[in-house]
């Protein structure tokens, strides 16, 4: 394991990013996204991804200079074809949309398709929490990867979708959850740190349970390997769902069909259905339910922001196989990487 402080990533990310001609607007977003995913625990999309979109870029995968088209407006909604350029720049650009558009007509809605990938949804969704509107966000795309409930084959993406609520105080709750078992992200952690998959993650072809140490999941992906949905049947209506809003709706295709990846993002004024104050009256009084019903009860996000808090004085860490990554591109590019723990 190897620790940074956090303005020592955002550094040695300007340094990546500048090396290879990445426009320092585009270069801040793409670090922030990354370092906030790392400083929220939410490891698999954080900064050990340094060299993943590096080579995206360099590989012609990614396209950072151009713009996105918006293909349809309306006073509430966009629509807009992201032309296959840095995914965290344009749902960025969209979830700013929807939030100005709510802040005039109550509620916005920006689809975009033909993105790269978006990362986490929590950078997104306290967007909208900062702006004391309520946010809903969904992804699909970039391949299949989970089998339907009671199938045994990849059919549909993770399909990430995350709501955000201020609470008038404090930290706002915040959901960002895939709507398979874990990520795809998640089970690479499990690789890369070495732990076992636990039973009931993931199934091969024939759609029995694989558990236990992997060392590389290239032949399981490619032997028609799956990962499950959460919650059962009822996780599997959700994954569906999120892959026909974001997928269909958007224009941007639904399992292998996909053009990269789409996303639908919501905001909602919560001062056009009720006045703020009475809104997060009636908010602290759930909340405070809900803490009064077990001493260990966190709310969606707490544990985020805990970590948060814990990395922004210690430093934000990533296993070893992905500092080597890191380094490997460091040395590539001409860049110092001292100052690693």
């Amino acid at each position: 394991m190897h620790i940074l402080p956090e303005q020592q990533w955002r550094k040695l990310g300007a340094d990546i990013f500048s090396a290879v001609n990445i426009a320092r607007p585009e270069a801040e977003t793409i670090i922030d996204v990354l370092v906030s995913g790392s400083l929220w625990g939410i490891d698999s999309h954080g900064v050990r991804e340094y060299p993943y979109y590096v080579r995206s870029i360099q590989e012609g995968k990614l396209h950072p200079d151009t713009k996105g088209t918006i293909r349809k407006r309306t006073p509430v909604m966009a629509l807009i074809d992201d032309t296959n350029r840095i995914g965290f720049v344009a749902a960025k650009e969209a979830m700013d949309m929807a939030l100005d558009t709510a802040s005039k007509f109550g509620m916005g809605v920006v689809g975009i398709y033909n993105s790269g990938h978006v990362g986490n949804l929590f950078y997104y969704l306290m967007m909208a929490a900062k702006r004391n509107m309520i946010g809903f966000v969904t992804a699909a795309g970039i391949g299949k990867a989970v089998a339907p409930w009671g199938g045994s084959k990849p059919v549909m993406g993770t399909n990430p979708i995350g709501f955000s609520i201020p609470t008038g105080e404090g930290n706002p709750i915040v959901v960002d959850i895939a709507t398979s078992i874990v990520s795809w992200g998640q089970l690479q952690t499990c690789v890369l740190n070495h732990k076992p998959i636990p039973e009931g993650w993931i199934i091969d072809s024939g759609g029995r349970p694989v558990s236990g140490l992997i060392n590389d999941l290239s032949d399981f992906w490619t032997n028609g390997g799956s990962l499950l949905p959460f919650g059962t049947y009822k996780g599997y209506g959700i994954n569906l769902v999120a892959e026909i809003l974001a997928g269909a709706l958007t224009r941007n295709g639904t399992s292998d069909r996909g053009m990269n990846q789409g996303m639908l993002m919501t905001a909602i004024d919560i001062e056009s259905f009720t006045s703020p104050e009475d809104f997060n009256a009636e908010v602290g009084r759930l909340v405070a339910d809900i803490r009064a019903s077990g001493k260990d009860v966190l709310l969606p996000g707490e544990r985020e922001f805990r970590i948060e808090k814990e990395r922004r004085k210690s430093g934000i860490p990533v296993d070893d196989k992905s500092w080597a990554r890191i380094q490997e591109l460091c040395i590539r590019l001409g860049i110092e990487t001292d100052g690693a723990t």
